[in-house]
């Protein structure tokens, strides 16, 4: 009886273990489900926000008195000296961890042929910043540094190229920002390892200089998403009529608009230039009152002259005065500087006709060429320049600048038919426009500002 006891004792007893150790073994199984559990469901959670913003510093001139320019506008490219770049990043996490963290600035020049941009002709990167970072038990870092960009070494590269070699090109550069993050907590199994990229897109051998950035965003699949920021169109003309004056208007009525036009500016677009033109800085201002307005171009000046050009509201009041121009317009005035002492007055006529080249000459031949007349009157001279009010009789193409030439006194700044001389730009001015209105039947009589380069010369 006592061996049968002992002997169901002894199996209790091995029964109490087996079960002790199923217990412990369960536990430490679900105490350790439980802790990959919590591990894995937890991570570091965090926003973070970006911005590369920028001044546009030009060359020091007359006319543009701020050094430096914000953004969100165009330039004309030869006025720019550089770009002042400021980098803002900041991140704030929901737990206090540690960072290492750096950031690196590249810019890479790319030149390839137009319209293709995967037929690169020449790249160059190379890393013009960096700095490296490390934060303990903070939950919170940024990032804020300031740089510049030579953007006239940059542009000149791309000019130079085109002039070397004979393939038309699109040049940028492309200055691209990247921070790299690491964040580590203990307990924590996703830490932070992200890479958050700032772009900003600089066209290089242009005219115009429309500067494109990114908003760079984070999805909470962590998807990096970047959305081009667009930027407000000008050039030129709108610089000077944002900065210095409002779009010189010297007359308007329902009918008709006259405005004064700056030097070296087209009247109306081509194919190489469409926006850095009167007719679309001025279209652009009759739309403002309202979207439909449209605008018609009734006299164009060539691009290197400056003064009064006359546009139409609507299509039929520009047919009426163009169509009836000799007889409503009675005095078309303009100053001009020419090389040399001139006479005290003159009448120069010749018939005009352009050849394959689109240069303009004179010609004795009636039937060769299209009747010109041009009377000036000198106003004053020095030792080297004259002063000069010119009417002219008809309107033909380069007509002034063609006759002084004609008498061995072209325009200063003229390097189409003159001599090619330091100054930069052409003095010729559209000053005086006199002529009865298609509509009201009154005498309009425009007089236009001239340019005080004029006084400085002579």
């Amino acid at each position: 009886m006592k061996t049968k006891k002992k002997k169901s004792n002894w199996i209790k007893f091995i029964v109490f273990l087996v079960i002790i150790f199923l217990v412990l073994m369960i536990s430490s199984i679900a105490l350790f489900i439980n802790y990959k559990t919590n591990k894995v469901n937890k991570s570091l959670s965090y926003n973070e926000t970006g911005e590369l913003s920028y001044l546009v510093c030009l060359n020091k001139n007359d006319i543009i008195k701020d050094e430096c320019i914000s953004e969100k506008r165009s330039f004309i490219s030869d006025m720019i000296d550089k770009i002042k770049f400021k980098l803002d990043y900041s991140l704030k996490s929901t737990d206090i961890a540690n960072y290492n963290y750096s950031y690196e600035i590249l810019a890479e020049t790319i030149i390839n042929e137009k319209g293709s941009s995967d037929k690169i002709l020449y790249k160059d990167s190379k890393v013009i910043g960096k700095n490296s970072y490390n934060k303990d038990k903070k939950d919170t870092i940024s990032i804020n540094d300031d740089f510049n960009i030579n953007f006239s070494d940059y542009n000149k590269l791309v000019t130079n190229f085109k002039n070397q070699y004979p393939v038309d090109v699109d040049g940028n550069l492309i200055i691209t920002v990247n921070v790299n993050i690491n964040g580590e907590k203990e307990g924590i199994n996703e830490d932070i390892k992200n890479n958050y990229d700032l772009k900003v897109i600089v066209p290089l051998g242009k005219e115009t200089t429309e500067i494109k950035d990114f908003i760079t965003t984070i999805d909470n699949n962590g998807s990096i998403n970047n959305y081009e920021k667009t930027k407000e169109g000008y050039t030129l003309f709108s610089l000077l009529c944002d900065i210095v004056y409002k779009l010189d208007i010297l007359y308007e009525d329902k009918y008709l608009l006259i405005v004064n036009k700056p030097a070296n500016m087209l009247t109306i677009g081509t194919d190489k230039e469409k926006n850095n033109t009167l007719y679309h800085y001025t279209s652009n201002y009759v739309k403002n009152t309202n979207k439909n307005n449209k605008i018609f171009i009734v006299n164009r000046l060539d691009k290197e002259t400056s003064g009064i050009v006359v546009f139409a509201k609507n299509e039929n009041i520009k047919r009426a005065m163009q169509d009836n121009w000799n007889d409503i317009v009675s005095l078309r005035k303009y100053i001009a500087i020419t090389h040399g002492i001139t006479d005290d007055k003159g009448i120069i006529k010749s018939y005009l006709k352009e050849n394959s080249s689109h240069m303009v000459y004179s010609t004795n031949d009636k039937n060769n060429g299209k009747l010109s007349i041009t009377e000036y009157k000198k106003i004053k001279n020095n030792k080297k320049y004259s002063l000069l009010e010119i009417i002219i009789h008809t309107g033909r193409k380069n007509q002034i600048r063609v006759h002084m030439k004609d008498i061995n006194h072209p325009i200063i700044g003229d390097n189409k038919y003159g001599i090619k001389d330091n100054f930069k730009r052409m003095m010729l001015h559209a000053y005086q426009i006199k002529f009865t209105h298609p509509i009201t039947n009154k005498e309009v009589n425009i007089i236009s500002r001239v340019d005080q380069v004029f006084d400085k010369v002579i």
